[in-house]
């Protein structure tokens, strides 16, 4: 009894000491099938992402809805991303236009997505100590899992164009570091390579990052020559094909990608920085200090880091390399900036996500491991980013809410009577509503479009001028709706809508006016 209980003390003080059950729970999910290992995050996933399960299409899905599964045409004016709309269509086929099996592809996608971080981080060694090394990576995919500043190509349907593309990338990365024969690898990253380019256009920048790998890893001049013919080729190849389709390359990001204005690029450079650490937020000043208190502590990490591994060639040159992933991953984002007010335009940092997330788990790794404080650290930053993810998620549901409501009035409406709407909203907070695909929005619902006016869209730049919810105001001869109409009864007894330097359209008796206040639909 006695030898019993000294050798649970000591099963205790190896738990309390050598983080023993993270270490035989990671060792049993290494050894797991890929099947079981993603249904197991596909599961995390689904519990992190469920509020958003129930959430109506939005803005662009009911555009593209359209023209891929009623019109049965690829979306291509412009742009060539037909693998996203091939999977669009196969949703389409199996569950109609029930919204809840597309969010449920995006969710299962993001669960591929933090398995294949996974395997890139174990494949690619920089330690001799197998469970730290197993340790990183499960770190690095708990933190992409998690990561809250990504989630526009998960909760907006038509983000899985981004979403599909990085999987590609990310594949292409795994093979990459597998131990696969070369020939097989290079095959196996030019199908990736080509595929994921028919999905997004971040990806675009695989040779570059293979490129890095290769000198990481000190390769003959031979094997650089054979990969980058390899790649140089699948990329002219999907260049003919794209601009065959489409009649062009970049799409109508091609401007902002092609900007020369230093300026404007050091401004994207900057925004984009902070929105990878930070929330988006209306307060810019406090915006700002945060940042620099931020990017002031990632400079003395990255200083203390260095001396600590500057020895060991082996992490110098991984380091080094996510680094160089990171940078190459963000060129598009620094390009074209994101928001620092909403999370609009998230979808430009997933690609460097799987990076950044792979650097901070390597941060933490190399200062905290066989360490108490090591589950605390992962604990906090991912309290924390589930937090920030979830007031997100809040922001698509109150979208969601807004679309839902306004397309349930107008298929409600008697029949014959006219509706108009003010302030048709483009977003709330990052999430849209309604930027464009409002009349495919009424087709797909079977609504009669006739009879359905829109007066005025509402943009966020301009709604935020005007604090708190809309209230109608009573002016002269009629009502004014922030921030511009005005409803106004005529001589003749009849009611005219108009805004500010335009002329006014008549409404006929019986009709409706509904205004969106930032809050919800009010009928007058």
């Amino acid at each position: 009894m006695i030898h019993g209980f000294i050798s649970m003390l000591k099963l205790i003080q190896k738990i309390r000491s050598n983080n023993y059950m993270v270490k035989k729970a990671l060792a049993w999910f290494a050894k797991s099938s890929w099947w079981l290992q993603w249904l197991i995050i596909s599961m995390l996933a689904l519990v992190l992402f469920a509020p958003i399960i129930g959430n109506s299409f939005v803005s662009d899905d009911f555009s593209v809805l359209k023209k891929v599964c009623i019109d049965r045409q690829l979306n291509i004016n412009g742009f060539f991303r037909p693998l996203s709309d091939i999977t669009l269509f196969i949703n389409y086929l199996v569950g109609g236009f029930n919204p809840a099996g597309y969010y449920l592809t995006n969710i299962l996608l993001h669960a591929l997505d933090v398995l294949l971080l996974f395997h890139f981080c174990r494949r690619w060694q920089w330690t001799p100590d197998t469970h730290k090394q197993l340790l990183f990576a499960g770190i690095a995919a708990l933190l992409f899992l998690t990561y809250p500043f990504h989630s526009e190509p998960v909760v907006w349907i038509l983000g899985r164009a981004c979403l599909l593309a990085n999987t590609f990338g990310m594949l292409a990365l795994v093979i990459m570091v597998s131990t696969w024969k070369e020939p097989y690898k290079i095959a196996g990253v030019a199908a990736c390579y080509f595929v994921g380019m028919t999905g997004y256009e971040s990806v675009m920048i695989l040779p570059a990052m293979v490129f890095v790998w290769l000198l990481a890893g000190k390769a003959a001049l031979r094997r650089h020559i054979i990969w980058m013919l390899t790649l140089g080729l699948t990329l002219s190849a999907h260049f003919i094909i794209r601009v065959k389709a489409s009649g062009g390359v970049t799409g109508e990001y091609g401007a902002s990608l092609l900007s020369t204005d230093p300026l404007k690029v050091l401004t994207g450079v900057v925004k984009t920085s902070g929105r990878f650490f930070l929330p988006p937020m209306e307060q810019g000043k406090l915006m700002t200090l945060l940042f620099i208190i931020v990017a002031g502590a990632l400079l003395f990490l990255l200083f203390k880091l260095w001396k600590r591994i500057r020895a060991d060639r082996q992490a110098v040159y991984f380091l080094l390399s996510q680094l160089a992933f990171f940078l190459l991953a963000s060129l598009i984002p620094f390009l074209i900036s994101v928001s620092t007010h909403t999370s609009e335009n998230d979808r430009f940092l997933h690609l460097p996500s799987f990076f950044l997330c792979a650097i901070m788990a390597f941060v933490i790794v190399t200062f905290f491991y066989q360490k108490n404080a090591l589950l605390w650290v992962v604990a906090g930053l991912t309290l924390y980013q589930v937090i920030c993810l979830q007031l997100t998620l809040m922001n698509w549901r109150k979208a969601s809410a807004a679309v839902v409501s306004i397309l349930d009035r107008l298929k409600n409406r008697e029949q014959g009577r006219n509706i108009y709407i003010i302030n048709l909203p483009e977003e709330t907070e990052g999430a849209y509503i309604f930027r464009v695909g409002f009349r495919e929005a009424l087709i797909l619902r079977n609504i009669d479009t006739a009879g359905v006016i829109v007066i005025n869209r509402a943009k966020r730049d301009t709604l935020v001028q005007w604090p708190g919810i809309l209230q109608p105001g009573k002016v002269k001869q009629g009502i004014f709706i922030p921030p511009s109409t005005y409803i106004q009864q005529q001589a003749d007894g009849g009611t005219t809508i108009g805004e500010m330097n335009r002329p006014g359209i008549p409404v006929p008796p019986n009709s409706v006016i509904i205004y969106w206040n930032k809050q919800e639909w009010i009928a007058l």
